[in-house]
């Protein structure tokens, strides 16, 4: 592992960090005044070993004068390239600054020849932390091992109070760890893939249109991590009062499912060289596409919509975990372990009932079936076409098997809407342990034939276990609910005759455990309900009860 990371660590520093310490050492330079003398945008390769690979180079040159001699610079920016693949941003340079006009530099002190337009980007940085955050990420099982290693030895040589022994209540690293993560990555997905575009295309509304020239149309592949991966590069120049802009902008966004099909037809039906209309802002002549649509992607929007989701309840989790350590003591604790006594009969019923979780599957399948069946059958056209769109093929039948899921579940919940189900009535509310109970039952809904029935009692023992699985990019831990069951204890075993109502008392006898719930482990009652209105038929129904201790 450490191998890897040195491996990681290395090229990216020696690549990134003399840029990011010549940008660091550039916001110590002197602001002073400057005169253009020239500004110019042109598209070079961005090596002599890819020619096919284009970027827009800005080339300036600019006079200024600092402690009483006159200099001249050629440097944009402290960078080793004054390149980018965006040409908008270069043009914008070069539209606010022509030649004779005044602006400022940054010249160093100690070498006052030494000047630059802008200084460097200190957010560049950022990618020097990415070895570390990888490295962490492969290997944050093992950090959290040390550190949970230190707090049980820092326990054994320091008397600590009961509270802050108990794990149970303790906050979760992991969990807080990849909160921040999701929640990190949903709002980046959010604001690149949504935000942005959305409020581009908000603010292009009084945009005009130009005639245009194509320079360049076509369909570009690279490996991904999902095999092939397409884009659709193109090129055109425009003129706003009579200076030229090149812009690479289609449209608003770019959704990473974009159906290769059409990327192909767009590129046959718009060959380089042929005149194109173009969106243009009046406020920054640089800034255009050549359609005002929004490109979002359901595959973009459902990450999107996923990360955060994750992220905030992962978040959620801890922000519980700490306000339940803060605030449970005493007998708020003993209340929330044990449950609040009810000596008020309680009515127990099936929710959600079974329609409408039938009608909520089914909703959940439209949608999921129509985005997967549209990129599936995007991903076919394209491989008949020889293309391999394999993003729209995976996530398309992702899509499918989801929607073909749901639809099973609200068959299966449908078929149980269709027959009766019973209503509880347990006296008192939460019985003792020691002590009979009274039990009455009720069938409504359609269907109401009941020829046998069974109820039984069953309390289960509930832990939540830590795992060491082996992951993509290391071992990972996952906390998961295991569940045992300790005790059945048969209530009513009718086999023949109408059950549609009755009644029985229930002794529990006084060895058995009470109920309880905390934040690891838990001891759990359950009624369960076996009906039908035959022996072929056998719907079954599950209600959660309480029992409190005898001396309660």
């Amino acid at each position: 592992m450490w191998l890897a990371f040195i491996g990681m660590f290395v090229p990216i520093l020696m690549t990134l960090g003399p840029d990011f310490l010549a940008a660091l050492r550039s916001y110590t330079w002197k602001k002073v005044p400057c005169t253009m003398v020239y500004s110019k945008v042109t598209q070079a390769p961005y090596s002599a070993n890819t020619p096919t690979a284009l970027h827009y180079q800005l080339h300036v040159e600019y006079n200024y004068t600092f402690e009483g001699r006159r200099y001249t610079s050629r440097r944009l920016t402290t960078g080793k390239s004054s390149g980018t693949t965006d040409p908008a941003s270069g043009h914008h340079l070069v539209s606010q600054l022509p030649p004779g006009t005044a602006g400022t530099c940054y010249v160093n002190p100690r070498n006052p020849s030494e000047a630059v337009m802008q200084r460097g980007r200190l957010w560049m940085g950022m990618f020097l932390f990415f070895p570390f955050i990888i490295f962490g990420l492969m290997g944050h099982e093992e950090i959290f091992a040390w550190l949970e290693e230190r707090n049980w030895c820092r326990r054994l040589t320091a008397p600590l109070p009961i509270s802050e022994t108990n794990d149970a209540l303790r906050l979760d690293k992991r969990t807080l760890m990849f909160g921040v993560l999701g929640l990190a990555m949903g709002v980046f997905l959010g604001g690149f893939c949504v935000v942005g575009p959305v409020a581009q295309w908000l603010h292009s509304r009084d945009w005009v249109e130009t005639d245009a020239v194509l320079m360049r149309s076509e369909l570009t592949s690279r490996s991904g991590i999902h095999g092939p991966e397409y884009s659709l590069e193109v090129d055109y120049s425009y003129e706003v009062a009579g200076q030229k802009y090149h812009s690479t902008r289609r449209c608003f966004g770019g959704a990473m499912d974009e159906p290769v099909a059409d990327l192909t037809a767009w590129a046959a039906a718009h060959k380089p060289g042929s005149s194109i209309r173009a969106l243009v802002s009046p406020r920054d002549p640089a800034e255009a596409v050549l359609s005002r649509t929004v490109d979002l992607g359901w595959i973009s929007l459902s990450l999107t919509l996923l990360m955060f989701c994750f992220g905030a309840l992962m978040l959620f989790q801890c922000v519980r975990t700490r306000w339940l350590s803060r605030r449970l003591h005493g007998a708020t604790l003993l209340t929330a372990c044990l449950g609040t006594i009810r000596q008020t009969p309680s009515q127990l019923r099936v929710f959600p009932p079974p329609l409408v979780s039938a009608i909520g599957c089914a909703l959940a399948a439209l949608p999921a079936g129509a985005a997967g069946g549209w990129s599936l059958y995007k991903g076919v056209r394209a491989l008949m076409q020889g293309n391999g769109d394999i993003i729209n093929l995976l996530y398309g039948a992702g899509g499918c098997v989801a929607a073909l899921c749901l639809l099973a579940c609200a068959g299966a919940f449908f078929r149980k809407a269709c027959h009766c189900r019973p209503i509880l009535e347990v006296s008192p509310g939460t019985p003792s342990i020691g002590r009979a109970f009274n039990l009455r039952w009720r069938f409504v809904g359609p269907r109401r034939k009941v020829g046998w029935l069974h109820v039984v009692l069953e309390g289960f023992e509930q832990v939540k276990v830590r795992h060491l699985i082996q992951g993509y990019h290391g071992p990972i831990s996952e906390e998961k609910k295991e569940r045992s069951m300790f005790a059945m204890l048969p209530v009513v075993q009718q086999e023949r005759g109408d059950a549609l109502t009755g009644s029985v008392s229930v002794p529990v006898p006084p060895e058995m455990m009470h109920s309880f719930q905390g934040e690891k482990s838990a001891i759990l009652w359950e009624l369960r309900f076996e009906f039908g209105k035959d022996s072929s038929e056998k719907l079954e129904y599950r209600f959660p009860i309480q029992l409190v201790p005898a001396k309660s």
